[in-house]
């Protein structure tokens, strides 16, 4: 079985700063995470995936 989360994000944020806020603890999740699912018995993320997200983020966010 398998399951999605989705987080939604405004494009151009009202407070930039908690916005790079959470894109710092998404970022620092998905770093930390293949060991983390490992170890619980779950497959990580893969990183074809987490790159898709990540230009994703770069690409739509407004993050200054």
């Amino acid at each position: 079985m398998t399951a999605a989360t989705f987080i939604l994000m405004y494009k151009n944020p009202g407070d930039i700063a908690a916005s790079n806020d959470a894109l710092k603890f998404f970022t620092w999740a998905y770093a930390k995470g293949d060991d983390l699912a490992k170890a619980l018995d779950y497959i990580p993320m893969p990183d074809n995936v987490v790159d898709m997200v990540k230009k994703t983020w770069a690409s739509d966010i407004r993050q200054k």
